[in-house]
């Protein structure tokens, strides 16, 4: 019998990515978008009009029909910090609530109840810490969670520990480090820079603001990642797992090489305007080594790299769409 998996996010970068992955293995993979529930490329009918991942009845009848092998649970409430995410107020915090934990308690309960063999992984973030605790994080670093995105994949990380302990259920998760790919939102700093650089080299704009060219991240690869999630979910023992590079590199690093990319100097186009940023973080930095341990994962290719490989493949998909 051929293997199946959900991804629950099957839209974003993530799941995008997952699913060429899991297609690639010969798995079947069921997609669950804001808009349907889709088998391969077909929408499935049980599900015509509408799926919410708050519908604990609808959660339900699809664990219950699919029984899959592996649920991924990647959907988000996206922050950035060069957004304004509001202030503290009730209604603010309901989305990522709605969708970080009422939604994955939904398929942690239908998977207890339906499909007790499924597998779940959970990503959660490295908003789970603000790096008060010294610049580098790992699984028992202290949580210290930045805003509602934070607390909230928190509490996404304790419902995976309450039902292993529980219920016995496999409900792993990842706590991700920033990774990057050519399916980035236009409001992530990656996917800006690269959409800027080829403007500016194009004529069409002559600069761009970032909120600080000193500000430090953990970037890794996003292909690399959807493999570290899988390697998660199939461990014997279900698990968390800290999913990074183990180190940083500047704004001014990442912007001078995308830069010089398209023959330009980072320094003569990118402006520094601390007002873009919405919250300020320290430098953070993820040890994946109990990852590495367990699995043998580590990163795909050295930063420069990578960040080559992003405007590649950003290039490339311009060029589909100009001549598909």
């Amino acid at each position: 019998m051929n293997r199946s998996a959900v991804i629950v996010g099957a839209g974003g970068q993530d799941g995008s990515l997952l699913r060429q992955s899991l297609e690639r293995q010969g798995i079947e993979v069921v997609g669950v978008t804001r808009q349907a529930v889709f088998r391969g490329n077909e929408p499935m009918l049980d599900f015509a009009d509408g799926f919410s991942v708050g519908d604990l009845a609808s959660v339900e009848h699809l664990l219950g029909t699919i029984q899959p092998d592996e649920v991924y649970y990647l959907v988000a409430h996206h922050a950035s910090s060069e957004r304004d995410n509001g202030s503290d107020h009730p209604d603010n915090f309901k989305p990522f609530h709605q969708v970080h934990v009422e939604g994955f308690l939904n398929f942690l309960w239908a998977i207890h109840q339906y499909s007790r063999h499924s597998r779940i992984f959970y990503a959660a973030s490295s908003l789970v810490f603000d790096g008060s605790i010294g610049p580098e994080q790992n699984e028992e670093t202290p949580f210290s969670p930045v805003g509602f995105y934070g607390l909230t994949k928190m509490q996404g990380i304790w419902l995976c520990r309450q039902f292993r302990k529980s219920h016995g259920i496999h409900a792993s998760s990842g706590i991700l480090y920033s990774h990057e790919s050519v399916f980035r939102r236009e409001t992530f700093l990656s996917k800006k820079l690269i959409k800027a650089a080829h403007e500016i080299a194009l004529g069409q704009r002559e600069t761009i603001q970032v909120g600080s060219l000193l500000a430090q991240n953990d970037w890794g690869y996003a292909p690399d990642y959807v493999e570290a999630f899988q390697k998660i979910v199939r461990l014997d023992a279900p698990d968390d797992f800290v999913v990074a590079t183990g180190e940083t590199h500047t704004v001014a690093e990442f912007a001078q090489i995308v830069f010089s990319c398209f023959g330009l100097d980072a320094s003569r186009c990118v402006r520094e305007a601390p007002a873009v940023l919405s919250r300020v973080s320290p430098r953070k930095i993820g040890n994946a080594t109990k990852l590495a341990k367990a699995t043998g994962w580590k990163p795909g290719q050295p930063f420069q790299t990578m960040v080559k490989k992003l405007v590649a493949d950003y290039l490339s998909t311009v060029a589909e769409s100009v001549n598909p």
